[in-house]
C-alpha cells in the first residue's frame, strides 16, 4: 500500500509516455500536475475531521486548474489501491472529505467572483512605501489567503496584516 515517491515518480512517468503519443504540452503538464498531486486530498485531515480552510485554500491555489480532477483522481486511486478489501467506512469518510472539499471550492468561486480584492499592489507599495517587485506579491498572496479564510475582512486589517508580515520578515531570525 505505500510507496514513497511514487507520485513524483508517476508524474515522470505519464509526461514521458504523453510525450511519446504527441499530447500537447498543455495536456502533458495538466495531467502530471494531476499526478503529482493525487495524493494531497487523501492528506487534508484526519478521519472524522474536515480539512482546514487554510489547507483548502493552499491546495486549490497550488494545483490551479487541475484541481477539481485531482481530487476526483485521488478518489479513483483510493479505489485501485484498496480493491476488494476497500473498508465501507474509511471510503465514505473519503468521500465526505472531497464533497466538503468540492463543496468548498464552488462556494469560494461564487464569493471570490462577486468580492474584490481588499487591496491592491499599488496601495501596498503606497501604505509601506514599497517598489513594485516580488515582496508586494508575496504580500498580497498573504492577504489573499488571509481573506479567503476570514482572518481578515477589511482594508485596514489587510494593510495591518501586511505591515507586519513585512516586519516579521525583516527580522533576523
Amino acid at each position: 500500500m505505500r510507496f514513497f515517491g511514487h507520485a513524483e515518480l508517476g508524474a515522470e512517468m505519464v509526461e514521458k509516455i504523453l510525450r511519446q503519443l504527441r499530447f500537447s504540452n498543455h495536456g502533458i503538464e495538466a495531467i502530471a500536475r494531476m499526478v503529482d498531486n493525487h495524493l494531497r486530498p487523501g492528506q487534508w485531515s484526519d478521519a472524522g475531521r474536515g480539512p482546514t480552510a487554510r489547507a483548502l485554500f493552499r491546495y486549490f491555489r497550488d494545483v490551479g486548474n487541475v484541481a477539481v480532477d485531482t481530487i476526483f483522481l485521488n478518489l479513483a486511486d483510493h479505489l485501485a489501491a484498496r480493491g476488494p478489501m476497500l473498508d465501507a467506512v474509511r471510503w465514505q469518510e473519503h468521500v465526505e472529505v472531497a464533497n466538503a472539499a468540492l463543496a468548498h471550492y464552488f462556494d469560494q468561486r461564487l464569493r471570490h467572483a462577486a468580492m474584490p480584492r481588499l487591496v491592491s499592489g499599488n496601495d501596498l507599495m503606497e501604505a509601506l512605501h514599497l517598489q513594485p517587485g516580488p515582496v508586494v506579491g508575496r504580500l498580497l498572496a498573504e492577504v489573499d489567503e488571509a481573506t479567503a479564510v476570514g482572518v481578515v475582512a477589511t482594508k485596514e486589517e489587510a494593510l495591518t496584516l501586511a505591515v507586519r508580515s513585512l516586519a516579521a520578515s525583516k527580522t533576523p531570525s
